[in-house]
């Protein structure tokens, strides 16, 4: 029996004629909410709505009327400019020599250098714990918000408790396009912020008057010690002016109260306070 040619048997599928070629995206209207649905929503929830809005305005209003003013007094300064030209050209003229000077501590510092250093002494721990000290203001800056100091804590731990809270109260920003120093205190009392502020600037103003009349009286003992060690007169002569030059530091330093800032702007206690924002909050 003859059995077909399975190879060559081919099976033409059917087609199916009216069926739709494009099918449009489904909706589902379960994800899908109208603007009438909401307003029935927020209607069903007004009363939690409104609320949750009295709630908030409450707490906003109880804080800003139970919490601390704090108000900034600032002052305005301008570094005070030391000239050491005439030192530097000295240095040259001793050629060789020039480290005598240099150990002395003359023509060392710049302008600039010494206004950075300024700052950093007004920043730093020592000077701002003396500060403390000699205004007695280490039971003002350690008291709580009661008013009472705090129990079971040592000397130690009491004094970078009142350094830390007076650092976080001082402020200093350097305006880079004129050189304008702007020096404030944001404290709870605006005549004690005042009082604090200038009293910083003529604390920095005699500390620095002090060290800078020191340095100069020790290079003068310096120079004489080495001008009674050398010979050579043209040697006399530069370390001569070298001493010159100090008497004169020395006489400068002395008459000029403001040797390191000059006050362009004192602090005045501030009308306002600047925390907390009391319209912003309500």
């Amino acid at each position: 029996m003859l059995q077909p040619d399975r190879a060559r048997i081919t099976k033409t599928p059917a087609k199916v004629t009216g069926l739709p070629t494009h099918f449009p995206p489904q909706r589902d209207d379960d994800d899908e909410i109208s603007l009438i649905e909401l307003a029935q929503i927020l209607i069903k929830q007004k009363y939690v709505i409104l609320g949750t809005t009295l709630a908030a305005l409450l707490v906003a209003t109880i804080y800003c009327f139970s919490a601390t003013d704090i108000y900034r007094a600032e002052t305005s300064l301008t570094p005070t400019l030391v000239n050491e030209n005439k030192s530097n050209s000295l240095l040259q003229q001793l050629g060789g020599m020039a480290n005598i000077a240099g150990i002395a501590g003359i023509g060392q510092d710049t302008s600039p250098n010494q206004t950075a250093m300024a700052l950093a002494i007004l920043h730093s721990r020592t000077f701002t714990d003396s500060f403390i000290q000699d205004q007695e203001l280490l039971d003002i800056l350690t008291v709580d918000k009661d008013g009472a100091l705090p129990e079971q804590q040592t000397a130690t731990e009491k004094k970078w408790a009142a350094y830390s809270r007076f650092d976080a109260a001082r402020k200093t920003s350097v305006d880079r396009s004129n050189g304008i120093i702007t020096l404030s205190i944001e404290w709870n009392d605006p005549r004690l912020a005042a009082e604090w502020t200038n009293s910083l600037v003529q604390r920095i103003n005699s500390h620095l008057q002090t060290s800078a009349i020191q340095e100069a009286e020790k290079s003068i003992v310096y120079l004489n010690e080495q001008l009674k060690k050398t010979s050579i007169i043209e040697l006399h002569s530069v370390l001569n002016r070298l001493i010159e030059g100090q008497i004169k530091k020395i006489t400068l330093a002395s008459i000029n109260d403001q040797y390191a800032f000059t006050v362009i702007d004192p602090a005045i206690p501030p009308q306002g306070s600047i925390f907390p924002q009391r319209r912003l909050i309500i």
